[in-house]
């Protein structure tokens, strides 16, 4: 049912296929217009009214409806006039809007319609509309036609469907509220009606982050919109709605239409927002129409249950007290659209179901006193303004008010034995005429009592008179339906009773009690507890201990009267069978209580469970938790758990279950009165106490924050600090980079994680391989193989190249037609992958390849810079405090190291003695040096400190082992062994001991130490030792000493970010250093093989027809930078006699990250909440960037590299490492391999043609190997 706006003549209204033209008194009916058969409304199915826009001068009127894809009509009277499809939605919850206005445009000026409609659901195209046209949601037409104009910009979406809810237009401009589906947010779309209609505005309505508008209404002299919002959450129809689930906004017209961010078409982008605090919370609003009467705002609120309100706001938007001036019997919701009557302002119009209801705006007569007039302030009546009537008034207030029909009311009050005749006035809603009951005499001064009478569902406002014209101040009695019931949970209970069981309901509060009736006809009145209107609850009574279930009917008592509500079926009481206690865990118990299966559904919440056990002479008890109820097919199992507190044993013989139905409800509510009292006396003195604790409080606070705010101050100041000083703290002396010898170095990069196993020569199998054909052919036929993981690939790979070490011009040649062939592969799916991962044997292969050619690039122009890094890193790190067990530091690179919670320490200078050793008894070495240590340092921390000092002092190692060494602090006369570990270590709250260290001894500066051979090694520490990084438990205690006794520092990690940086500006000069000694050219020369590998990729890319540049520019970043570089920047192991720490790796993977990045051609956008590792060299990326540009550009300009060149070199670089390498035990690997896939191997070469030499050289290969098995002749040596 929908109406349109009413005006002086006429008022239409549609109901279905129906329109009905009515007086606007609604007195009779002129004449209805049928769209479907006559007499029949409801058909066709489906048959909605989406439109109804009165316009012009002459009674005419626009009609859209869901027939024929959304047809409007253009009618004048009820007769049509023009017909249009595809104009409103044809869906039954698709929604339309539309507003009629006037454009001036020369050759287009006229009347046009702008309508916004929802033509698409579900994601289904509907009413006929190509999909295209379908997601036009905002189109503007000429009312002569109603077709599109086509000039106009319409407005469209691509995602989510909108349901626009109103439209009108203020100020020249077309306002159109709307949310998207299902779930908000709710925005208006803002045109300028002077033709501006390319520039749609949207602007985001937030209304305290409701998601849906439900109704609409504008107060055009004010310049207010207002509209109704509710809460996005879905919930059951006989659900009671949250008190705040809807609220009433106004937001001011000329902030939406001077809103200036344009979208042009799309409104799937976000808008500008304007938010506004409800101007009214209400569980339930559903309609809203606003006005201005006498300069004041006048709201009328429309609910779900059938109510209608009014709300009249102050000069500052503030509602009063809403005004209930109409309820629906039916309580049936009323319908969006309210309005005023157009003859007489002083009535309103409201739809709700199949009615249209007239309704009055005030009921002035309510208002049985001069002040009650005067402070409702409603401007509808105007008596109190102009009477001078005064009340003697009463303090009344009722013990009920929820009353159901009639009964009695006691009234409680004061002066009520001054009066002879008390007279009890009710007036109702609307018109109806006051009632006014006599009550004859008080039953004393504060109390009386009188009949309420019959009367209809509706609120009544009461008060107490003893005189004419004198009555007290009002208060509310609310008529409201019969109580009804809807649902219990749980729906059974035990035979003996005492089951707490909820009933859901309508007004349930309103009724006296529960009756349960049995099949006998017998009742038993059970005291029930309201919760709230839609619940209460109530014990199940006992019933005879049936052995077989029991119905019975549940009644809600009302006055006298027994209401039918709902069944409770009863059942045989729960029968425990056994019982099983466990005490492994002992004082923790765990009890397992078997029962027999029954349709009860017991919960855990509904039993308690004691143990009881006899200690001497006295009966202990323990209390058990249920955990849970679990069913099983013969039986149910309840298990419990508990804690008993003594430290006795339980005697077995003596214990007893017990379990009990759980009745705390009961106890709550006998006791809930003395508990009252009890309270009122605990805040009185509670308050008293607690205003003077919280001063104490707030003084200690104040305090605290103070010196939290110094403790900040300081702790940023010192990070500044550090980070302008420490910028030049790298050494520049380190002595001799203890280099690895080559076969090393290959052997660690070739294998990481395997140990090569020789064996004895294989001539013939070295011959074979030296067949390319073969070997192409062998290679490719293992790849092919699923069980010749990525693993045995790189393997396989690395023996080929020990075993072609001095035959690099071979190999070379191999790796190009190997290479070759994978371009071929890449080509075709993603060339810029190529050679980005190691998952091919020619992948591997190049990383060998490009570590031989490269080793002597890497030992003389890039190795001493990477050394003096490895040393600066190490020197940076180890300048402040590091927890040797968890290996983090205060200066690092890497976030995930950084020890933030010890930040405060100090350094100390030692002067330490060495005991002469055999080997520098008579050498001329300093045995007395100054080591510079700090005083969180272990005592092993200190010893490696001092070990390295002495190998820096003097050249060379001291005779002792690291292991091997202690440390003595001499003290005059006396002397004390330090120890990571002994007796007066701490041990924490968890069992963990505390390691050690300087400020432990209380070691001062300047002391003497003196390192000796100690008797026992040191010993590796396990998790049940701690050092900087203390257990949570114990991080608030005070473990350091007296220094810091009494407050704990406030940390945050996020505070100390700054040793990141400041350790990056320490290094960083020798960073740059190293990357640029890498994407350098010494003599404007590149690297033989980095120059001959570029110019085969160059020349590759040419063949094939590459013409983008980035193609080429990531083939060659991966082949040398990815696959050769990054390895060794992250593996310094691999180049020099060095042990890596996980730390160290932890600040190369940095550093190498940043390497890579540099050959990126990915342009990263970095946000504050990027990681610190890209932060850290985020600026220094692009110059970096620009360099290896120019490194690509200048080794592609310098000139090419004749094909004897390169053999001249590969034929130096495989001189260089004869004999180097076993190179009999590669070829035994390498055979394995084709022992494992000899069959396939042989498949493919009998196959291919040209291969019979090869075949047969295979075959003796494999009969000289199983020659050898029989012989037991091969064995495995190590390197």
């Amino acid at each position: 049912l929908s109406f349109s706006k009413p005006s002086r003549a006429a008022w239409q209204a549609a109901q279905g296929s129906c329109l009905f033209e009515l007086e606007p008194a609604l007195s009779r009916q002129r004449g209805v217009l049928h769209l479907g058969p006559a007499g029949q409304c409801a058909q066709p199915a489906g048959a909605h009214s989406k439109l109804l826009l009165p316009y012009g001068t002459d009674n005419r009127l626009l009609a859209g409806w869901t027939l024929h894809s959304g047809t409007c009509q253009v009618l004048r009277g009820l007769t049509v006039e023009r017909n249009q499809s595809e104009v409103v939605s044809c869906l039954p919850r698709g929604s339309t809007a539309g507003v009629v206005f006037s454009w001036a445009g020369g050759d287009k000026s006229g009347d046009y319609l702008a309508v916004a409609a929802t033509y698409l659901l579900d994601g289904t195209f509907s009413c006929g509309l190509v999909p295209s046209q379908a997601k036009i949601v905002l189109t503007i037409r000429n009312l002569g036609d109603l077709i599109p104009t086509d000039s106009f910009d319409l407005l469209k979406y691509n995602h989510t469907p909108l349901h626009f809810v109103d439209a009108f237009l203020w100020h020249e401009h077309l306002f159109f509220p709307y949310y998207r589906l299902p779930h908000g947010p709710p925005s208006v779309v803002v045109l300028n009606s002077r033709g501006h209609f390319h520039t749609p505005t949207q602007v985001r309505l937030s209304c305290g982050c409701r998601g849906h508008i439900l109704a609409s209404s504008i107060l055009p002299q004010q310049g207010f919109w207002a509209g109704v919002f509710a809460n996005q959450t879905e919930r059951p129809a006989w659900a009671v709605p949250a008190w705040d689930n809807t609220a009433l906004c106004l937001f001011d017209l000329a902030f939406l239409r001077d809103a200036t961010f344009h979208y042009r078409k799309d409104v799937d982008k976000w808008e500008r927002v304007q938010q506004k605090s409800p101007t009214l919370i209400h569980s339930d609003l559903s309609a809203v129409y606003a006005t201005v009467v006498l300069n004041k705002i006048v709201v009328f609120l429309g609910t779900s249950n059938g109510q209608l309100l009014k709300v009249i706001l102050n000069k500052n938007l503030e509602p009063n007290c809403p005004e209930i001036l109409h309820e629906i019997e039916e309580e049936t919701p009323v319908f969006p659209k309210l309005a005023l009557d157009p003859v007489d302002s002083n009535y309103i119009y409201l739809a709700s179901a199949n009615e249209v209801r007239r309704i009055q705006v005030a009921n002035c007569s309510n208002y049985v006193s001069h002040s009650d007039c005067l402070s409702a302030e409603d401007p509808y009546c105007e008596w109190c303004h102009l009477t001078n009537r005064y009340f003697l008034i009463f303090h009344i207030c009722m013990q009920k008010k929820h009353i159901f029909r009639k009964g009695e009311v006691i009234i409680e009050g004061r002066n009520f034995t001054k009066e002879l005749d008390l007279k009890v006035v009710l007036t109702g809603s609307g018109g109806c005429k006051r009632e006014i009951i006599s009550v004859g005499k008080a039953l004393n001064d504060t109390h009386m009592k009188f009949s309420l009478p019959r009367g209809r569902k509706e609120a009544k406002r009461v008060c107490v008179s003893a005189a004419k014209d004198k009555c007290s101040s009002p208060v509310t009695l609310y008529y409201v339906s019969p109580p009804s019931c809807i649902n219990i949970r749980p729906n059974s209970s035990w035979a003996s009773g005492g089951r707490k069981i909820t009933l859901f309901g309508r007004n349930v509060n309103v009724a006296d009690g529960v009756v349960i009736s049995d099949e006998q006809g017998s009742h038993l009145n059970v005291s029930s507890y309201p919760e709230n209107t839609t619940s209460c609850h109530f014990l199940a009574p006992a019933v005879s201990h049936a052995k077989a279930s029991k119905i019975v009917d549940v009644l809600l008592k009302v006055e006298n009267v027994h209401k039918s509500c709902i069944k409770l079926q009863y059942h045989p009481d729960p029968v425990f069978i056994n019982y099983e206690l466990q005490t492994e865990m002992d004082p923790h118990l765990e009890l397992k209580l078997y029962k027999e299966n029954d349709n009860l559904d017991i919960s855990k919440n509904e039993i308690e469970v004691f143990l009881h056990y006899e200690n001497g002479s006295h009966l202990e008890t323990i209390r058990f938790s249920v955990q849970n109820i679990t069913k099983n097919p013969k039986h149910s199992t309840v298990l419990c758990k508990g804690k008993r507190e003594g430290q006795d044993k339980i005697d077995f013989s003596t214990v007893k279950i017990y379990v009990s139905k759980t009745l705390f409800f009961m106890h709550q509510y006998i006791f809930c009165i003395l508990l009252y009292l009890i309270l009122n006396m605990f805040f009185l003195v509670a308050f008293i106490v607690t205003r003077h604790k919280s001063k104490e409080l707030t003084h200690q606070l104040s305090e605290q924050l103070e010196l939290l705010e110094c403790e900040l101050r300081k702790e940023i100041r010192e990070g500044f600090a550090e980070l302008q000083m420490d910028m030049s703290d790298v050494v520049d002396s380190f002595g001799t980079v203890p280099f690895l010898d080559y076969k090393h170095f290959a052997l660690r990069t070739f294998f990481p994680e395997f140990t090569l196993i020789f064996d004895e020569s294989l001539t013939l199998l070295q011959t074979l391989i030296c067949n390319k054909n073969f070997l192409v052919t062998l290679i490719h036929t293992l790849e092919k193989q699923k069980t010749f993981s990525v693993k045995d690939r790189c393997l396989f790979a690395s023996y080929l190249t020990i075993a072609l070490q001095t035959k690099l011009v071979y190999l070379t040649h191999i790796l190009e037609v190997l290479t070759k062939d994978l371009m071929e592969q890449s080509s075709n799916v993603q060339p810029k992958l190529m050679l980005r991962r190691t998952e091919s044997v020619v992948e591997k292969l190049l990383t060998n390849w490009m570590s031989v050619c490269l080793s002597g690039f890497l030992r003389e122009t890039v190795g001493e810079t990477f050394y003096l890094l490895v040393t600066a890193l190490n020197q940076r790190i180890n300048k402040g405090p590091v927890d040797i067990i968890t290996c983090k530091a205060l200066n690092t690179l890497n976030e995930d190291w950084l020890l933030w919670q010890v930040t405060e320490f100090s350094t100390l200078t030692l002067n330490i003695i060495f005991e002469k050793t055999p080997d520098h008894e008579n050498a001329d070495t300093c045995q007395t040096i100054s080591v510079s240590v700090l005083d969180c340092d272990t005592i092993g921390q200190a010893k490696e400190k001092i070990f390295q000092a002495f190998v820096n002092k003097n050249g060379s190692l001291y005779g002792l082992q690291l292991d091997e060494i202690g440390l003595e602090l001499q003290s005059g006369a006396q002397q004390k062994e330090l120890s990571d570990i002994d007796e007066s270590s701490p041990i924490l709250e968890d069992g963990k001991t505390k390691l050690n260290t300087i400020g432990h001894y209380g070691i001062s500066d300047g002391a003497t130490v003196k390192v000796l051979k100690k008797k026992t090694p040191d010993v590796d520490y396990s998790d049940e030792y701690c050092h900087l990084i203390l257990p949570n438990s114990e991080t608030v205690k005070d473990i350091q000493g007296a220094k810091t006794k009494g407050k704990q520092k406030f940390k945050v990690k996020e505070m100390y970010l700054t040793k990141l940086l400041s350790t990056k500006v320490a290094i960083h000069s020798v960073v740059e250093k190293l990357f640029r000694s890498i994407w350098s050219l010494p003599n404007n020369k590149a690297p033989v093989a980095i120059k001959y590998f570029f110019d085969f990729l160059d020349a590759q890319a040419e063949s094939k027809k590459i013409t983008d540049p980035d193609v080429v520019h990531i083939w060659k970043t991966n082949s040398l930078p990815l696959r050769f570089w990054v390895n060794i920047l992250k593996n310094p192991q691999f180049v020099f006699d060095i042990k890596k720490t996980p730390h160290i790796d932890g600040c190369l993977s940095v550093i190498a990250q940043a390497f890579m990045d540099a050959f990126s051609l990915t342009e990263h956008q970095l946000g504050k909440e990027a990681p610190t590792n890209k932060l850290l060299y985020a600026k220094d990326i692009p110059l970096y960037k620009e360099e290896v540009k120019a490194y690509y550009k200048a080794i592609r300009d310098l000139p090419p590299l004749s094909s004897s060149e390169v053999e001249d070199f590969l034929i130096q670089e495989s001189k260089k490492h004869e004999n180097e390498f076993n190179e009999e035990v590669a070829l035994t690997a390498i055979y394995r391999y084709t022992k494992t896939y000899h069959e396939e191997i042989l498949t493919k070469l009998e196959r291919d043609g040209g291969q019979e030499e090869a075949l047969k050289q295979f075959l003796q290969v494999k009969a000289l190997f199983d020659e050898k098995k029989k012989c037991t002749w091969m064995r495995t040596e190590h390197c």
